[in-house]
């Protein structure tokens, strides 16, 4: 966190005390429309954060916790979003076209490979309207998603039957 701006790590550590303190102290990181285009906040916890109308286009959010946080009208665009976990996070109108949103690669205590995967979970994330063209969803959890009206064309090929069938329907889809 050394390399973020000082104004993105004191709303962190102010988010951090937040959490810890469970709303008692702290304040909550409310970054409306901020411009965190390429930034690096893997592994960060940002669970119930107003990211709502931000720039985080290009940004390495791998590992990130966003559960139940405002990510509408946000900008993810070319976004690494590898193990994020987005429960339950709004992402009304958010643009997440040819974002990263795969597993990541599940480590043992001595930081060797398992062979196993954890999925990017986005389960009961509110994705209505979204633009999800050409994102990368294999293997992301979407059960209970809602795909309302968003647009899933060039996504399709990586989509499994299975990974939708709990997500609320009437998406967009490219159907070659």
């Amino acid at each position: 966190e050394d390399s973020l701006p000082f104004e993105v790590r004191e709303v962190l550590n102010m988010h951090y005390v937040w959490i810890r303190e469970d709303g008692r102290l702290g304040d909550r990181a409310i970054l409306k429309n901020a411009d965190l285009s390429f930034i690096d906040l893997a592994a960060v916890n940002l669970s119930g954060a107003d990211l709502h109308g931000a720039n985080m286009s290009g940004a390495n959010l791998s590992n990130v916790l966003l559960v139940m946080s405002d990510l509408s009208d946000t900008n993810l665009k070319g976004a690494t979003l590898e193990g994020i976990n987005l429960a339950n996070a709004d992402m009304t109108d958010a643009d997440l076209s040819h974002a990263g949103i795969g597993p990541v690669d599940l480590k043992d205590q001595k930081g060797q490979l398992t062979g196993r995967k954890w999925p990017a979970n986005l389960s009961g994330a509110k994705l209505v309207n979204a633009n999800l063209k050409d994102a990368d969803l294999q293997n992301a959890n979407l059960a209970g998603a809602d795909l309302t009206g968003a647009d899933l064309s060039g996504a399709d090929a990586v989509f499994k039957t299975e990974q939708i069938s709990t997500a609320k329907t009437g998406v967009k889809a490219d159907n070659k």
